[in-house]
């Protein structure tokens, strides 16, 4: 089973209870989730930080979590619209191959 249809899944069990179950909430979700990816980043990138005492392990756990979490919000909207997020990859990368190649 590809993780959109995991998350369509999980989301159509936790009905009732996992929130943002419309396009504007989970759209608000995704971008609260990629600015804590780059949280993350920043304290990873930032080692004399006041806020960086974690380790290093434990950030890059840490951003393992945000990363699944904003794919996971990926999945949601693309499920919205009924596109499938491997097929338009494919193709994305097919363009920028053609464009940056030829």
């Amino acid at each position: 089973m590809n993780f959109q249809r995991k998350v369509a899944n999980m989301r159509s069990r936790l009905q009732g209870i996992w929130p943002h179950p419309d396009v504007i909430g989970s759209w608000a979700y995704l971008v609260t989730e990629v600015a804590e990816v780059g949280d993350v980043l920043l304290r990873m990138l930032r080692p004399g930080d006041k806020r960086s005492h974690e380790s290093l392990e434990d950030l890059q756990l840490q951003l393992r979590k945000e990363l699944g979490d904003v794919m996971m919000m990926l999945a949601t909207l693309a499920n919205l619209f009924d596109i499938d997020l491997e097929e338009v990859c494919a193709e994305r990368c097919e363009n920028k191959i053609k464009k940056y190649l030829n």
